[in-house]
This record gives structure tokens, C-alpha cells and sequence, in this order.
């Protein structure tokens, strides 16, 4: 083999190498999200709403994140993700008890990811119930792909899979909260 021949066999490794590193990251973030039961307090709502307390005076907190596809890792761009959660007591709205369906601040509500697959929510931290810890449910659908339920917990919990626990982001200036959690989501 001539000496051009291996310095170009060594460039074709080298750069092989390299992409394969590039993409090793990719790839990890993009795992398909597990999912979980839709659980006896799922109700609909309509109308997109990205506050889910809107009476809430607090910084409370920000889910932000972006809707993939799996196993590609493309951006879905408005795949509608519904969320809904406890309030601080571990009480759920629109469940039989009144007390708890304060229009301003049902802790339900809808929002659509954008042409980057991005989407974004502010509510208040979801308080615990039945030894449970604390959640926020999400039912993400978009044409062409299964819908996927799942949960988003704050911390590891044991039996939680670490792809369901939200990566805690740099504050908002109001003093926010702010986690992030991407869904990956299968075609039909």
C-alpha cells in the first residue's frame, strides 16, 4: 500500500471517528420516553393555555422541552402535549370535588410545540398523594405517531426511569423554576 493510500484510509478512520463521537450524543438524548398508565384523574380541556395557574402570583415554576421523534431525533413540530397535575395538597381538579375546579388555576391545560418541536408551561409545583411523588402527567399526540402518556418526576425516585426525571435548568429572572424534559415520541 503507497504512502497516499494509508494517509487517506487514515483520514477516512479519522473522520468515521469523529462523526460517530458527533452523533453518540444524539442518539442518547433521543431514547424513546417511557410510558405510564393515564391514571384515574385524566380529564380534557380545551383551548391551548401555557399558565396553568393563571391566578397564581408566585414565580411558581417552568416546564420547557421539545417533542421528538424516535428514533430519528427530529423536531415534531405541533404535536399537542396535555398536561395536568396535583395542586401543592395532592388534590386534582374536576375529579367530583368542587373545591378544587378554581377556573383561574386547574393545574390542566394544553399547549402545542412549535415548528422546532419546542413547547413551554408555567404552573406550581405539584404536591405528593398516596406516597406518590411529585408528577405532572403528559398525553403528547401529533399525526402520524402514537400517543404517548407518560409522567415527568422532579427528582430519582426508585421504580422511576431516570429518561422520566427533568433536568433542572438556570432560573427565569422573575425566580422560576425551570426544568426541562424532552418526549420522544414513535410513528404509527
Amino acid at each position: 500500500m503507497s504512502m497516499p493510500e494509508r494517509s487517506r484510509i487514515a483520514r477516512r478512520r479519522l473522520l468515521c471517528a469523529g462523526l460517530a463521537c458527533l452523533a453518540a450524543p444524539v442518539f442518547a438524548q433521543c431514547r424513546r420516553t417511557p410510558s405510564a398508565g393515564l391514571g384515574p384523574y385524566y380529564r380534557p380541556v380545551k383551548g391551548i393555555q401555557p399558565d396553568l395557574c393563571q391566578r397564581d402570583s408566585s414565580a411558581g415554576i417552568v416546564v420547557f422541552g421539545r417533542v421528538l421523534a424516535f428514533p430519528e431525533c427530529r423536531s415534531v413540530a405541533d404535536a399537542l402535549i396535555e398536561i395536568w397535575h396535583a395542586d401543592k395538597y395532592g388534590n386534582y381538579s374536576r375529579v367530583g370535588d368542587p373545591r378544587f375546579d378554581d377556573a383561574a388555576c386547574l393545574l390542566r391545560a394544553n399547549v402545542r410545540s412549535d415548528d422546532g418541536g419546542r413547547y413551554s408551561f408555567r404552573t406550581v409545583m405539584p404536591g405528593t398523594y398516596m406516597g406518590r411523588p411529585q408528577h405532572i402527567h403528559f398525553r403528547v399526540s401529533a399525526r402520524g405517531y402514537r400517543t404517548l402518556v407518560t409522567q415527568l418526576y422532579f427528582s430519582p425516585q426508585d421504580g422511576v426511569d431516570s429518561r422520566l426525571v427533568a433536568r433542572s435548568a438556570k432560573p427565569q429572572p422573575n425566580g422560576a423554576a425551570t426544568f426541562e424534559f424532552d418526549c420522544a415520541i414513535a410513528p404509527l
